[in-house]
């Protein structure tokens, strides 16, 4: 009885302590992961990436030795990287083109770049030009409307000039 006991113990022991292991690298990876993505984000300054974080409990659900947890949790590891280093290039593939296709003047047309740079490149680069064509247009019209304005009151002044020289009839 007391050897069956001693035995019960020793498995909890080996299970809380397996557990324990895979707790550790399972936050070791997280960890990792966040310094992977800090890195990338580093050199992105105008918007934030939205990478999700790999689920490293699921990837090992059910595995028994540490090395296939190992196994599960790099391959989890590499294909995050991977879509975090696709997403940070994207980025900045449209955050580039942003520079040299859209002028400082028009940033503020863009409040909305965090939303705006999760679409598709050419998507992203209609939504860009259609907002800057629109505030193009509306700015032209504007000043067309001043300019409307100023002959019209220059008009208005020479009439009241021609008015004013002519002597009155009577």
């Amino acid at each position: 009885e007391d050897t069956r006991q001693v035995r019960l113990g020793l498995e909890k022991t080996v299970k809380a302590r397996k557990e324990a292991v895979k707790l550790e690298r399972i936050a070791k990876a997280k960890s990792d992961f966040a310094a992977h993505v800090a890195a990338l984000q580093s050199e992105i300054t105008d918007v934030r990436l939205a990478v999700l974080v790999p689920d490293f409990g699921g990837a090992i659900k059910g595995l028994k030795t540490l090395a296939s947890v190992d196994n599960a949790i790099g391959v989890a590891m590499a294909n995050a990287k991977i879509a975090a280093d696709q997403q940070a290039a994207d980025v900045r593939a449209k955050l580039v083109w942003i520079n040299e296709s859209a002028a400082a003047e028009y940033r503020a047309l863009l409040p909305d770049l965090q939303q705006l740079i999760a679409k598709p490149l050419d998507d992203f680069k209609l939504a860009v030009m259609a907002r800057i064509d629109a505030h193009r247009q509306a700015e032209e019209a504007r000043l067309e409307a001043e300019r409307e304005r100023i002959r019209n009151e220059e008009a208005a002044k020479l009439a009241a000039q021609t008015e004013s020289i002519k002597p009155p009839t009577a």
